[in-house]
């Protein structure tokens, strides 16, 4: 059963700041957060524990929504910039000995008057699913390893951050579009169908070679 939170923004009365209170039934990602805190691509919390509300920082449009609006083909230097900033989350949440899982361009959201991205959607567990039937997270984005039924780890994050990486570059992917309602646990055979294998060198030809090596 997928886990779900509302969120609306409301005023801190103390301080008059403007936050995002989060209602939900998951404890686990606002612990996760707290162990986070001080990291710059981890979203601010700024009180939880009391009641059932989350309070948060508020986050701008998500690179998915950007890179729709300015079009294909994000110039290098924010790619640079964006990859850095998620690497740099990213080591902080491997170290927790967490996987994220599900790193996609809606889950990484820029952060309100400033250039920094931020990253969302934390995972609700410490273990993933155990059935080697499903994948966990987004088909588009997933790694050779989820489609394969291999324990995920911290490569698999890296792997999924390259794939975004190589599409805002790009501004495409050699792969089939994605169906308009998803799943978010999706058959290995379906992910075997709609995302063929393609060599890293191939991705990134016309760009630095490193991206295509995170592959």
């Amino acid at each position: 059963m997928a886990l779900i939170a509302t969120y609306s923004r409301q005023t801190e009365l103390a301080s008059g700041n403007t936050v995002a209170l989060k209602t939900s039934r998951v404890s686990l990602r606002t612990r996760i957060l707290q162990l986070l805190k001080g990291q710059a691509a981890i979203p601010l919390m700024y009180a939880y524990g009391q009641l059932e509300y989350t309070a948060m920082e508020i986050l701008g449009p998500s690179v998915a929504e950007q890179q729709k609006k300015n079009g294909p083909g994000v110039m290098l230097t924010t790619v640079v910039r964006i990859v850095d900033q998620v690497l740099a989350g990213l080591e902080r949440i491997h170290s927790l000995g967490i996987v994220h899982h599900d790193i996609k361009p809606e889950n990484l959201l820029c952060a309100l008057g400033a250039s920094t991205n931020k990253i969302i959607d934390l995972p609700s567990k410490y273990e993933p699913s155990k059935d080697r039937r499903v994948i966990v997270g987004c088909l588009y984005w997933a790694s050779p390893n989820s489609r394969n039924g291999v324990d995920l780890a911290p490569r698999d994050d890296l792997e999924s951050l390259a794939y975004i990486a190589l599409f805002l570059l790009r501004g495409n992917l050699p792969r089939k579009p994605r169906p308009r309602e998803e799943l978010r646990l999706c058959s290995q055979e379906t992910v075997r169908l709609t995302k063929p294998n393609c060599p890293g060198k191939d991705l990134s030809e016309g760009f630095p070679v490193e991206f295509g090596d995170l592959l």
